[in-house]
């Protein structure tokens, strides 16, 4: 035999099949590798709870504790996770500088820091946060949640108004103004120092007027105002003041009313008439 003969016909090493065991060996084959390798159905995760459809009860009692230039602390009964009963899973407090409304509720701001978590139903719950603007009216409002996803409906709204000390309280009325000394071109007032509110402090400045016709507190504005007026003291206090370059056997009508620093004015005291001395 020869090479080439030889080198073609050596079988190399292994089982040797026939050509029709060897279609029904990649038949079994085929077989076992799709049937291992079919791909199972997966499992459906988890979903929500259906059998819980109760929401928290709404908070009703929401309230302002407080509120310094530091801080801004609230209090309100907790309420359950189906109602009343058990513990809510979280709390949803909002903020806003209008009122709070269903409608406005997805606009106003979520505030982070909610007491977490919510105490058992009945219980007070209080929230403290930092203050942010001591000028500025906020209004709060809060939804509970449950483990399950269920809301409650909107609380109660409340107000916290800004810090900002509004004024309206005007000075009290003089009532003693009198004439303490009379010449033939000037006299000396005197009369008891009324306060910034009321009868308390002291107001920020007088408007005092005279006039040769009779004043009242009708007519009050009309008369002249005085050239130079007093700067007011304590109230309770004694002031004098002189008013001169008057003319000699004058008749003269005096009033005045005090105001403060916001701008209120006090109601016009008693008017003083005067006649100046003859020269």
């Amino acid at each position: 035999m020869d090479a080439a003969r030889l080198l073609t016909s050596r079988r190399l090493p292994g089982p040797q099949y026939r050509s029709g065991e060897a279609c029904v060996f990649l038949v079994v084959v085929v077989f076992f590798f799709l049937s291992g390798c079919t791909e199972k159905t997966a499992e459906p995760l988890p979903g929500p709870d259906t059998s819980d459809l109760v929401p928290p009860r709404p908070v009703t009692d929401l309230q302002l504790d407080s509120r310094t230039a530091e801080w801004i602390s609230l209090s309100w009964t907790a309420p359950g996770d189906d109602g009343d009963v058990g513990q809510a899973f979280r709390y949803d407090v909002r903020r806003s500088q209008e009122s709070i409304t269903e409608e406005s509720w997805g606009s106003a701001s979520q505030i982070t820091g909610e007491p977490w978590p919510p105490f058992a139903s009945g219980r007070t719950q209080v929230f403290t946060m930092s203050e942010t603007n001591v000028q500025t009216t906020y209004y709060f409002a809060l939804r509970t949640l449950d483990d399950n996803g269920n809301y409650s409906d909107l609380s109660n709204v409340v107000e916290a108004p800004d810090l900002v000390t509004v004024d309206d309280v005007a000075p009290g009325r003089v009532v003693d103004l009198r004439a303490s000394d009379v010449g033939t071109n000037s006299v000396e007032l005197t009369w008891t120092a009324t306060g910034d509110d009321v009868d308390l402090g002291t107001a920020d400045g007088y408007v005092f007027r005279f006039s040769r016709l009779p004043l009242n507190s009708e007519n009050f504005d009309g008369g002249d105002l005085l050239a130079e007026s007093p700067i007011p003291v304590e109230a309770g206090s004694v002031q004098v003041w002189v008013v001169d370059q008057l003319t000699p056997g004058t008749t003269y009508y005096f009033g005045l009313r005090a105001w403060d620093e916001a701008s209120n004015e006090g109601p016009v005291s008693n008017i003083l008439k005067v006649t100046t001395e003859v020269g």
